[in-house]
C-alpha cells in the first residue's frame, strides 16, 4: 500500500509557482514520499514537459523501455536547485517514484531537486531557446 506522506506539505512560493516544504525535520536517507504515476501516452515532448519523469529511472537491462510518466502527488512540485536536498528513484513498485532526502532537510524548508541536463535541452529545445 502507499500511504501520502505526512512529512511534506505544498504552498505556493513567491517566485516560483507551487513548492514542497517539510512539514518536520527530515534526515539525509529518509523517505520524503512515494508517488504514484500515470504514463504519458502521447509522445509530443512538449506535452507535460514541466512535470515528466522517466519510469523506471535506471533501466535493468538494453531492452528495458523506460517511460515518460506524471506522479501524482506532490513530487510534481518539487523545484528545481542546483544545489538539491532531495532526489527521487523507483519505487518499489511499478509505476512509483521514491523521493528522499540526501541532505538533512529542516522543518519548513523547500524541498528541491537537481532537474538534471537533459531537461533543461529539452526545454531549450522545446521552447526554441539558444544555449
Amino acid at each position: 500500500m502507499i500511504y501520502p506522506s505526512n512529512k511534506i506539505y505544498a504552498k505556493k512560493t513567491k517566485d516560483m509557482g507551487w513548492g514542497v516544504f517539510a512539514s518536520e525535520k527530515i534526515i539525509k536517507g529518509d523517505s520524503i514520499d512515494i508517488n504514484y504515476c500515470i504514463e504519458i501516452k502521447d509522445k509530443n515532448p512538449k506535452l507535460f514537459y514541466d512535470y515528466a519523469f522517466m519510469c523506471p529511472r535506471k533501466k535493468k537491462d538494453v531492452n528495458d523501455i523506460s517511460f515518460r510518466v506524471i506522479p501524482l502527488g506532490l513530487g510534481s512540485v518539487i523545484n528545481h536547485s542546483s544545489d538539491p536536498n532531495a532526489d527521487w528513484k523507483d519505487g518499489e513498485h511499478k509505476w512509483t517514484l521514491e523521493w528522499y532526502a540526501i541532505k538533512d532537510i529542516e522543518k519548513d524548508e523547500q524541498i528541491f531537486t537537481d532537474y538534471g541536463k537533459s531537461y533543461w535541452k529539452n526545454v531549450c529545445r522545446i521552447k526554441n531557446i539558444k544555449q
